[in-house]
């Protein structure tokens, strides 16, 4: 019975050795096969693992590029409502406009030439506005416009000072200081008159463009042609369409006479003697439009005068024009 359960006992261990041995046969076998597929599809593999990161990088790029145009979207709209807030909203629209500086000229004129109360602010011209305040206002010397978000506008404007009035009958004008002829607005008190016979010699003055690093009173004055009468009708707005300036020795030679002159409100002025006065005796004297020698003709109409009052003759016209050939007449 011993022996019996012995043989069994052997059995089932081969058995069991048996088992074991070919499942570590079996286990070895399929090792072997998998070191083997793996090196055959190593390349195959890198290559699909590759293929995936391109993929993935792809992926994250289209939905960068999506988003971005998204965000371009998005802006686009947001600046075209805020334009559209600002062309609309009656916050931009100019309501005041302050003008300063203005003696002469009339407020509400000027505010009608500009013409801009209602305008959006952001639509106002600046060189518009002085373009038109210079073609209609030449006595405008200085204008300076600033734009105050959200509706106001400040204007600060400088007008020239008349000095003389020039009267030829058919019309009158104001000259300034520096000779520029501007518009007579109005009656204007203490100014020195001068009544002539016809316009001044006038200069049309045109700044030299090629010369931008000038000072304002270095700029260079262009002269276009002399214009000693104004031939037709008078029509002001055409005259002063251009700055114009009286020539320099007419206004030199006034300057002189009325320095000469003080208590004199009145001068003379004709187109062929130059300037003059009326002397408080009864007859107008002429001395010409160049005054270099104004000490030897003061002098030479004294004696002029001394020997025509002993002679007894009353002259209605003396003109000292010329030194070497001094003149007088009597009668009209």
């Amino acid at each position: 019975m011993k022996s019996k359960r012995d043989q069994r006992r052997s059995e089932k261990v081969r058995q069991r050795l048996k088992k074991e041995s070919k499942s570590w046969i079996n286990q070895a076998s399929h090792r072997l096969t998998d070191s083997r597929k793996t090196a055959a599809s190593g390349p195959q593999a890198n290559s699909g693992s590759k293929k995936s990161v391109m993929q993935q990088a792809e992926k994250h790029n289209y939905f960068f590029r999506i988003g971005w145009r998204v965000i371009s979207f998005a802006l686009a709209i947001g600046f075209a409502y805020g334009i559209y807030q600002l062309w609309n909203s009656p916050q931009f629209l100019v309501s005041s406009i302050s003008i300063n500086g203005l003696q002469r000229i009339d407020k509400d004129e000027v505010l009608e030439k500009i013409d801009i109360t209602g305008q959006r602010i952001f639509m106002v011209n600046t060189n518009t506005i002085r373009e038109i305040l210079n073609r209609t206002y030449p006595e405008l010397w200085d204008i300076r416009i600033n734009l105050n978000m959200p509706n106001q506008v400040k204007i600060k404007l400088t007008e020239r000072q008349p000095m003389i009035i020039w009267d030829n009958g058919a019309q009158s004008m104001w000259i300034d200081a520096e000779g520029y002829l501007i518009p007579a607005r109005n009656a204007q008190q203490d100014l020195l008159v001068i009544k002539a016979d016809s316009p001044p010699a006038y200069q049309l003055a045109i700044e030299d463009e090629n010369s931008p690093n000038e000072t304002d009173e270095e700029k260079i004055q262009t002269i276009i042609r002399d214009k000693p009468q104004i031939k037709g009708e008078f029509q002001q707005s055409l005259f002063f369409a251009f700055p114009k300036k009286i020539t320099s020795g007419l206004l030199t030679a006034i300057l002189q006479l009325n320095a000469w002159m003080p208590d004199e409100k009145e001068l003379l002025y004709e187109a062929v003697r130059g300037v003059g006065w009326e002397d408080a005796r009864g007859w107008n004297v002429f001395i010409g439009s160049k005054l270099e020698s104004i000490n030897d003709k003061m002098l030479m109409y004294e004696t002029i005068i001394r020997q025509l009052d002993q002679e007894g003759i009353k002259p209605s016209l003396v003109s000292v024009e010329f030194l070497h050939a001094p003149y007088y007449q009597v009668g009209n």
